[in-house]
């Protein structure tokens, strides 16, 4: 019986560890926009500089740069209840100016989660509207076997309100 389990434990590491915990993945797909008066060639000169702007995300610890627009998120140990995550994962960006997008592309192979996205700046006749997009899987997460349908939600709540709060502060530094 031992072995059964073990070979199960190997063939589908999402289905339990070894002290009866369901490991889950949260997919997360969230949208969120914002609105200053800035111009928008003043508010995406900001935001384009990745480091700092990345800076105002909550509980998010120092980036680490891999390379020329190539970052390592790690996150404060983040959690509700007895479900707690580490988080890290390392994204690629690509800024374009003439068409004020910034875009995100996860690196695979780094840390627990695959995250993209897309920031989208628009100039209208009261400033400019910008706009987050992402999407992806944050993984691994260790929950009580009975708790593992509710947990997704709360844990997406939890990561939808870190990027909205995320969002708010970028809007107050630079709007």
């Amino acid at each position: 019986m031992c072995d059964l389990l073990a070979a199960l434990v190997l063939v589908s590491p999402n289905l339990i560890d070894d002290i009866g915990n369901q490991i889950v993945d949260v997919k997360i797909k969230y949208k969120t926009i914002g609105h200053t008066t800035k111009s928008v060639d003043d508010f995406f000169g900001h935001l384009a500089d990745i480091p700092v702007t990345l800076s105002h995300f909550p509980k998010l610890k120092p980036l680490v740069e891999l390379d020329s627009q190539r970052y390592q998120w790690e996150f404060e140990r983040m959690g509700i209840g007895g479900i707690h995550h580490d988080l890290l994962f390392a994204t690629e960006f690509s800024v374009d100016e003439g068409s004020g997008l910034i875009r995100f592309a996860a690196l695979r192979g780094v840390g627990n989660a695959t995250l993209s996205g897309l920031f989208t700046t628009t100039e209208d006749d009261k400033g400019t509207h910008c706009a987050l997009e992402v999407e992806g899987v944050l993984k691994g997460f260790k929950v009580p076997r009975l708790l593992h349908v509710p947990a997704k939600p709360v844990i997406r709540k939890q990561f939808d309100a870190m990027v909205s709060q995320f969002v708010t502060n970028v809007m107050t530094a630079y709007g």
